[in-house]
């Protein structure tokens, strides 16, 4: 079993966070001051593709294949799309992952 990861969200106001990890990396997370932020659902989203791009990444390396451009696309439905719930709870989110490479 691996190490824990932890960040931490400081509320800033209304309904918006700073985000950081350990390492002092810091996302606004909502609007603050009028500035949009990244919401919460994309911050998800973000993860997502973050997490299977460098899987990916890490097998083409092995494999010697040489990159020229990746992009990794996530859309995400939550299910209260569907009737299944009216809250803001993320019970269940439907996840639609592209992998687009060039070499």
């Amino acid at each position: 079993m691996g190490d824990w990861k932890e960040v931490v969200a400081e509320w800033a106001g209304g309904s918006a966070f700073w985000g950081r990890n350990p390492a002092g990396a810091e996302v606004q997370i909502g609007t603050l001051d009028g500035k949009p932020g990244v919401g919460p659902m994309e911050m998800l989203l973000l993860g997502v593709a973050g997490c299977t791009g460098m899987d990916i990444v890490s097998i083409l390396e092995k494999k010697r294949y040489q990159l020229e451009k990746f992009e990794v696309r996530v859309r995400g439905l939550r299910g209260d799309a569907f009737g299944e719930r009216s809250d803001h709870r993320l019970d269940d989110v439907f996840f639609h992952v592209a992998h687009e490479l060039e070499h």
